[in-house]
C-alpha cells in the first residue's frame, strides 16, 4: 500500500502530484506517452469544470498540449510507437497555432477549430522541423487552473496560464506564425 506522501511527477509539464492508487502507470498514459495518470485525471477533471461552466475547453487544452511536448527518450523507453513519437512534435505545433491564433491574432474562440481543421487537412508537413523543448515550460500549469474557486476566476486563470504557456516557447513565435501564413490561410 502506497503512502499519501507517495508522489509522481508528470513527465510533461513536471507538476508534482500525489499518486492515485487505482490508476497505474503503466498502460494508462495518454499514446504520445508525456503525460502521467495524475495529471492527465487533473487535465480531465479541468474539462468536467468547463463542461459546467459552459465554456469552450479549447484554450486549455492547447496550453496543455503545449506543457506536454515529447521527450523521444520517455516515449522510446514506454515503447510507444514512433508514429506516435512523430505525432506528438506536430500536435506540439498545432496546438502553439491555436495559441498564437487565440493570444497574438486574438481570433474567437469559436473560430479556432475551423483553422486547425484546416491546418491539419492541409497535410502540415512538420517532418523538418526540430522544436526543442523549453527548460521552462511556463510559471503556470494546469494546478493554478484547478484551484479556482468560481468560474471567473477560472476564466482568468485559464487565461493567463495560455499566455504562460505560450511564452514559454517564444523562441518558435515567428515560426508559429509562419506555419499559420502558409498552413491556416
Amino acid at each position: 500500500m502506497r503512502l499519501v506522501t507517495d508522489m509522481r511527477q508528470c513527465p510533461g509539464c513536471k507538476i508534482i502530484l500525489p499518486i492515485k492508487e487505482n490508476i497505474p502507470y503503466e498502460g494508462n498514459l495518454a499514446r504520445y506517452g508525456v503525460t502521467s495518470p495524475e495529471c492527465l485525471a487533473l487535465f480531465n477533471e479541468l474539462l468536467l469544470k468547463e463542461y459546467e461552466y459552459n465554456r469552450p475547453i479549447l484554450a486549455r487544452f492547447d496550453a496543455y498540449g503545449v506543457q506536454h511536448p515529447p521527450y523521444k527518450e520517455i516515449q522510446e523507453k514506454l515503447k510507444v510507437s514512433s508514429r506516435y513519437i512523430a505525432a506528438s512534435k506536430q500536435s506540439v505545433a498545432i496546438h502553439l497555432i491555436a495559441l498564437y491564433l487565440m493570444l497574438e491574432k486574438k481570433l474567437p474562440l469559436s473560430d479556432i477549430p475551423i483553422i486547425m481543421n484546416r491546418i491539419l487537412s492541409s497535410g502540415i508537413a512538420l517532418e523538418n522541423e526540430v522544436l526543442i523543448t523549453p527548460k521552462q515550460l511556463g510559471d503556470l500549469n494546469i494546478a493554478a487552473v484547478t484551484k479556482a474557486c468560481n468560474k471567473e476566476e477560472h476564466i482568468q486563470l485559464a487565461w493567463l496560464w495560455n499566455q504562460s504557456a505560450w511564452n514559454a516557447w517564444q523562441i518558435y513565435h515567428d515560426k508559429v506564425a509562419q506555419w499559420y501564413e502558409k498552413y491556416g490561410k
